[in-house]
């Protein structure tokens, strides 16, 4: 790619604001998380004004569901559908690994064959 055409090159200026802004988030962040009310201390400036941030809430602790009741047959009628899909998709798989096994097969026992000949061959001249 040509130099003309590269991207232009960040100034100085751009680049140390950047640096610093950077580095004052990262302090005032470090600061915050040893204070007891965490990131609610904690503003960010995004260049142009400062906005506070939460800290995400640990999720509640919920109940298990445990459906004891039939399900409908739109369900099951769906749910072996989908079986019945992937074992369809998964026996051409397994079709094609038997027969390159027995293809191996083959070619073993015709090269064994093909050795126990040669050897005979030497054997009898």
């Amino acid at each position: 790619m040509l130099k003309d055409q590269e991207r232009p090159k960040e100034t100085a200026h751009s680049k140390a604001m950047r640096r610093w802004r950077n580095h004052d988030i990262s302090t005032r962040f470090k600061k915050a998380q040893k204070s007891p009310n965490g990131a609610k201390e904690f503003p960010i400036f995004d260049g142009k004004k400062y906005f506070a941030t939460e800290r995400p809430k640990p999720p509640k602790i919920a109940e298990t569901l445990t459906n004891s009741d039939r399900r409908s047959g739109a369900v099951n009628r769906l749910e072996t559908k989908f079986a019945k899909h992937i074992k369809s998709l998964l026996k051409g798989h397994v079709d094609k690994n038997l027969a390159m096994y027995a293809a191996s097969l083959q070619y073993q026992k015709r090269r064994l064959l093909l050795e126990r000949l040669r050897r005979l061959e030497a054997q009898q001249s």
